[in-house]
């Protein structure tokens, strides 16, 4: 059973607690997580994690987590940033696990990337942008608008979710799966787009195996098309 392979809530009751070092009560599983429907979000990338209701603080001690930059806290201090955004919220949610590549030249692209038909579709229909040496089907040179109000929304239209439920990851949450359960996170010089406000018109990316790697975080222009910038889907089941 596909189900009982990629995660066991009986299980994660007993793992999460002992990781984070807190109690943690474990959702049980929405209807729709079935064998059926896993096996088609996994042929997108997308496996199931359990994100649990707690708060990453600063001092939290938690042995072997790699936590986000000390900047990042000191945002949350200065109040530049809101005091949730060291929370993560407890539910069950799709994670994309898809391994990201190193930057190259522009020309560089994720292996065997299952959103690449979504993306090149998009930019073949001038939805969204590129690079003259971008490769279609490229998850960078896209702008985190765009990610945002346009390749979400693809990317939930095509597997039959709400538009509401796709989103990008918050960079806690980025944080917390790549400490969790996906050991690619952080490993690229590449750096990922998040769903993070910052001031009016930036938001955050982070990711950068130079700058950090999981504990890398800095912000950039929305607008802003960089062919050194990816992103990544999450769905939720809140």
């Amino acid at each position: 059973m596909l189900l009982s392979v990629l995660v066991r809530p009986e299980g994660l009751s007993q793992v999460l607690p002992s990781r984070l070092n807190i109690p943690i009560l474990v959702d049980p599983l929405p209807p729709e997580f079935t064998d059926e429907n896993l096996a088609k979000w996994a042929g997108f990338g997308l496996r199931l994690v359990f994100l649990p209701d707690a708060e990453i603080t600063e001092d939290m001690d938690i042995p072997g987590w790699i936590k986000l930059d000390k900047w990042f806290y000191d945002q949350i201090r200065n109040g530049k940033l809101g005091s949730d955004s060291a929370k993560l919220f407890s539910g069950w949610y799709l994670a994309d696990i898809t391994p990201g590549a190193d930057y190259t030249d522009g020309t560089q692209v994720f292996p065997n990337d299952p959103l690449l038909p979504i993306i090149a579709r998009l930019r073949e229909q001038g939805k969204i942008g590129k690079y003259n040496n971008t490769p279609a089907g490229s998850r960078f040179a896209i702008t985190n608008y765009e990610w945002r109000s346009i390749v979400c929304p693809a990317i939930a239209e095509k597997l039959g979710f709400r538009p509401e439920q796709v989103r990008m990851e918050r960079a806690i949450e980025f944080n917390a799966i790549g400490n969790l359960y996906d050991p690619n996170r952080g490993k690229f010089n590449m750096w990922e787009w998040f769903e993070d406000v910052f001031g009016g018109s930036f938001w955050f990316r982070g990711g950068f195996r130079g700058d950090g790697g999981l504990s890398s975080v800095n912000y950039d222009w929305s607008g802003g098309r960089d062919d050194g910038i990816a992103g990544r889907p999450l769905v939720s089941f809140k």
